[in-house]
């Protein structure tokens, strides 16, 4: 809470590893530590979304996942978790809007792990929310980087995806599994229009080892000037560099853009 986060995905392929008390209790916890968990519930009457107010613009939250690593819910527990089903998120959506949101968020867990470019599910399935009224998506699961973009609905609004943005802190060091991302997106209403300016800040884990043998894992902007660097890690900052520049952001940065 004291880095401002305020919402939780709690849906994606770990969820049930610890079956459904494990789910449970991780809904309390988020519960107590003052976050609101999105995309799973104790109670089958909860809605499965979360609204937020602040500055004057009403923003509605969604998260679904594409599996929980074969694990399942009883029937009497079938509520507690969201998994991805076109027809169903599109109902969400609908039922949502009658709340007049100002923006629609949906997390999807889902795509190809370690894939750098977005599988078919993936851009068909984002397409369509689009059009069913998302405003902004953001993908999670493959563990590396895909591009982030604005999509076209059919309706002329547009929708700003994120189709995967990586490892955020991991202890993964393979190439492009230590590389992660964060969105920033400002949003503004204007004449009952919404615009929103986004902003995409690379990252990259340092790993580390002190003299006890600890390993450490440092957070770093991958824009920034980075010293102590080894020769291997620089040629691979170089190599990240590239990768976002030409392959992951692919809009203007800091533009504002009309959404709808």
């Amino acid at each position: 809470s004291e880095a401002h986060f305020t919402h939780l995905s709690l849906a994606n392929n770990h969820s049930l590893d610890r079956r459904a008390e494990g789910l449970k209790n991780t809904i309390l916890n988020v519960m107590k530590h003052g976050f609101v968990g999105v995309g799973a519930r104790q109670n089958p009457t909860e809605k499965p979304w979360s609204l937020f107010e602040k500055n004057g613009l009403k923003i509605g939250f969604l998260a679904y996942t594409y599996a929980t690593n074969g694990f399942t819910l009883s029937k009497e527990n079938a509520h507690m978790l969201d998994y991805i089903d076109r027809e169903k998120i599109e109902k969400d959506i609908s039922l949502l809007k009658l709340e007049n949101p100002d923006l629609v968020v949906i997390s999807l867990h889902m795509g190809d792990e370690y894939k750098r470019t977005p599988n078919t599910q993936q851009v068909t399935l984002m397409q369509s929310l689009c059009d069913a009224g998302a405003n902004i998506i953001i993908g999670a699961h493959p563990h590396v980087l895909e591009p982030v973009t604005f999509l076209s609905s059919k309706n002329g609004t547009k929708c700003l995806v994120t189709y995967s943005l990586g490892n955020f802190i991991s202890g993964m060091d393979v190439v492009y599994t230590d590389l992660g991302g964060i969105l920033e997106v400002t949003a503004k209403k204007e004449g009952g229009q919404i615009y929103v300016t986004p902003n995409f800040i690379p990252t990259w884990v340092r790993h580390g080892r002190e003299t006890t043998g600890r390993e450490t894992f440092e957070v770093l902007k991958l824009t920034d000037i980075l010293t102590n660097l080894t020769a291997q890690q620089q040629k691979r900052i170089e190599l990240y560099k590239t990768f976002v520049e030409k392959d992951v952001i692919q809009f203007e940065q800091n533009i504002p853009v009309l959404l709808k």
